[in-house]
């Protein structure tokens, strides 16, 4: 039986579910039977009100393009965050760098006092493990430090900046050395063999933050160089290194000179760029020192003035880079580039 257009048993049928659900439900709409829940508002709805709900397909596209709205902004936002800790990295190591050659101007040497330097007439500094107090080395003189990026040895993937002091003879054949090749610098930092045993280690290590590393190439540098070159400052000619060091005297490789007396003249120490001709980045101090010279023998020095320096170093996880250049006056520079090779 029918009542109202609608049948007994199907109003039956919405009562009941009513009274079990708490939902009002409005059934048969131009003649089928379509289902509409709606949670009764009590005191608000009039017997009149039409309060429709949503569909659970719409539900889920709604669900569907909120998941991908906040998934796109949480891409964005730690987007920017890398961005942002590459920039307080990069910016950081520039700091770090210019620290480093200001005080070696100030003529800063870290002997920790476990050691002491002994002058060698015929080769290169020798060391002993006997304790000395900071400026008694007789015949030693502290002469820079060379700046070696390495590798790390924690798994991290970010490359070590490695500061090892420099050091060489102050006398040749009792006569006060005039060049940085007469001093015959070596690092003073172990090599390989019995000979280096009792070499100290003098040098102090840092990680680069936010997972910096040399760049396997430098479009400064051109095809082939790696991350690291400099200007050969007699050739003009751009050499792969993976050392670049700062050394006392002037860019010819003079330390001092003599009056017409035959007496050191006097005058402010200067500090020039050497680079490292035989080294590559990523290699390990031991390596480093073995480059700079010393260790070997015959002796070979591998450090050459330098008018200029390009070191490429880079993040992958935020695909940029950041070109160092340290110039003649020894002013370090950083230009921030896009991709990894600056």
């Amino acid at each position: 039986m029918e009542k109202g257009g609608y049948r007994e048993a199907d109003i039956r049928v919405a009562r009941a579910a009513e009274q079990r659900l708490g939902f009002t439900v409005s059934a048969w709409q131009r003649g089928r039977p379509r289902f509409v829940i709606k949670r009764r508002l009590s005191g608000f709805a009039g017997p009149d009100s039409r309060q429709t709900g949503f569909t659970i397909v719409e539900v889920l596209i709604v669900l569907a393009v909120t998941g991908v709205m906040f998934i796109s902004a949480a891409a964005f936002i730690n987007g920017r965050q890398n961005r942002t800790q590459f920039t307080t990295a990069i910016n950081s190591l520039q700091q770090q760098i210019q620290q480093i050659i200001n005080e070696t101007e100030n003529g800063f040497y870290p002997n920790s006092g476990t050691f002491t330097c002994v002058p060698n007439a015929t080769g290169p500094v020798t060391f002993n493990s006997t304790s000395s107090k900071q400026g008694t080395n007789g015949g030693c003189i502290f002469l820079g430090k060379a700046l070696q990026f390495g590798i790390s040895s924690s798994g991290s993937g970010a490359s070590t900046l490695d500061v090892l002091p420099l050091v060489g003879n102050q006398y040749q054949s009792g006569i006060p050395i005039l060049t940085v090749a007469q001093s015959k610098p070596r690092a003073v930092y172990p090599g390989t063999g019995s000979a280096e045993a009792t070499v100290p280690d003098a040098s102090s290590t840092s990680l680069m933050e936010d997972g910096l590393t040399i760049a396997a190439s430098n479009s400064a540098c051109g095809v082939g160089m790696g991350g690291m070159c400099y200007v050969d400052n007699v050739t003009s000619t751009k050499t792969a290194t993976g050392v670049v060091a700062f050394v006392a005297g002037d860019s010819a490789g003079n330390i001092t000179s003599l009056d017409s007396g035959g007496n050191l003249e006097a005058g402010s120490e200067q500090l020039s760029l050497y680079g490292v001709v035989t080294s590559v980045p990523n290699e390990t101090p031991t390596q480093a020192s073995i480059a700079i010279g010393g260790p070997t023998s015959p002796y070979v020095s591998n450090l050459k003035p330098a008018s200029s320096a390009s070191i490429c170093v880079a993040n992958p996880s935020t695909n940029q880079s950041g070109l160092f250049t340290i110039d003649s006056g020894l002013h370090v520079s950083l230009a921030i580039k896009a991709g990894l090779t600056c």
